[in-house]
């Protein structure tokens, strides 16, 4: 059977085979003892029973306890790993069907980890790992953007990309600590104002009409932004209640929060911006955007990540002598691709990296860089100022056309003076900088 693309978001899960969505589940567990609801039927429980509910494990997994552990259900970890069972239960998969998975650019390599270990307890078939403002970029190849914006429940995200042989993730920074579910609870004081003011209805009075609007509000905020306006009904007991809504009575809401996210877009605004479809319906953020000199907007359809991957699904194949999961920052372009963010466009993939005048051919094994290197591959002993410099410092190898660097440093290795998570692709003319102020090798590529 083909590749199915699961993304994680803390806001949810989505599954697609890249034309259509199989399925979407909230990011939401309600404990219950040694019992948990996740997704769906959990999300419209939680205005029911706050205390209990849980919206956050995604975006904090890990094995700590959690602040209100029930049963068996402990740490994040333990939620993640429920969740994740009732999404591949409900996809009612076989065995040797993969799966991709789609991460945010926020996640660390332990949270990856635990990822991979909980989709092992379950024999989910992982066929390999992208940066999810990668594979959604990709989808929209010829066309390369260069800046990605995203959200999650507690942050937005902009993601910097950069063209050539290949699209990759350049920079990742959370541009704004408000998110959806802030965004969430003031969208819906707003609607509860109006209700009471034309109404003398008051849905925040008791948990189920609460439950009532929260459930409705994903809807009202589509009817609002497609329509300008839109009228909004709940019912209480043997009543309807109607009032009209339109869309710039929501924008208090955001008024300090989009000046922020333009403020911090506009100094990297140059080509494309590509936008995550969970933004499609934010009132005001588009006419925000817009404000923006020489930035052309692109919105994402909620299948691009799964499309992009899928894409690309050549480059996940296992490597024949290693087990473990690959998991990209980059993917390969095509010839016709064209790059709007200012990146130069080369036709080599780097072939020598260079260290002191001296080139090293990257096709004839790893290179280990570092201090003291002692390995079987081929090493390169760093000299000059070394403070930040361990014995081992990293790794250069390059497989099937990638070339990456592996950091096993104790103070960091950066590229493009941006520090790397664990392994990084690099690209033709990236600069690796060990130590600080640190000694320089670049990525060249040599015409044969």
């Amino acid at each position: 059977m083909s590749d199915l693309v699961l993304e994680i978001n803390d806001i949810g899960l989505t599954v697609s085979d890249g034309e259509k969505m199989l399925l979407s589940s909230p990011a939401c567990a309600l404990l219950d003892g040694n019992h948990v609801v996740v997704g769906q039927e959990a999300f419209e429980k939680s205005r029911l029973r706050p205390l209990w509910t849980n919206n956050r494990f995604w975006s904090r997994l890990d094995q700590e306890k959690l602040a209100n552990p029930s049963g068996r259900f402990q740490t994040n970890a333990d939620l993640a790993h429920a969740h994740l069972e009732h999404i591949w239960h409900k996809l009612n998969r076989v065995a040797d069907s993969g799966l991709i998975i789609v991460v945010p650019g926020t996640w660390d390599q332990a949270q990856m980890g635990l990822l991979l270990g909980i989709a092992a307890d379950m024999n989910i078939p992982v066929s390999g790992m992208v940066d999810s403002a990668v594979a959604a970029a990709a989808s929209l190849e010829p066309d390369v953007p260069r800046l990605h914006l995203d959200l999650q429940q507690g942050k937005f995200v902009l993601t910097e990309l950069q063209g050539g042989t290949q699209l990759s993730r350049a920079g990742v920074f959370v541009i704004c600590e408000t998110g959806l579910s802030s965004l969430r609870d003031a969208w819906a004081n707003i609607i509860a104002d109006v209700f009471v003011s034309q109404t003398r209805f008051d849905p925040m009075h008791i948990a189920r009409t609460e439950q009532q609007l929260f459930n409705k509000l994903d809807g009202w905020l589509a009817d609002i932004e497609a329509q300008g306006s839109a009228a909004l009904e709940m019912d209480a007991g043997d009543k309807t209640y109607t009032v009209q809504l339109a869309g710039d009575q929501l924008l208090s809401a955001s008024s300090s929060l989009y000046p922020q996210i333009v403020q911090q877009i506009r100094p990297r605004a140059k080509g494309m911006l590509a936008l995550s479809h969970r933004l499609a319906d934010f009132p005001g953020l588009k006419d925000s955007l817009a404000l923006i000199a020489g930035l052309e907007l692109r919105w994402l359809d909620e299948n691009a990540a799964a499309r992009g991957a899928l894409a690309k699904s050549a480059v996940f194949a296992a490597q024949p002598d290693t087990p473990e999961v690959t998991f990209l920052t980059s993917l390969p372009l095509s010839a016709n691709s064209s790059s709007e963010n200012g990146a130069v466009a080369h036709d080599l993939l780097p072939t020598h990296l260079v260290y002191r005048a001296r080139a090293y051919p990257l096709d004839q094994g790893s290179l280990v860089l570092g201090a003291e290197p002692k390995s079987s591959d081929r090493t390169i002993t760093l000299v000059g100022i070394l403070d930040g410099v361990s014995r081992q410092h990293c790794t250069i190898k390059q497989v099937n056309g990638r070339t990456t660097v592996e950091d096993h440093s104790s103070y960091g290795t950066f590229v493009n003076d941006r520090a790397v998570n664990g392994s990084a692709d690099l690209v033709l003319g990236d600069v690796i900088r060990m130590g600080s102020p640190g000694e320089t090798a670049q990525l060249i590529g040599v015409n044969k």
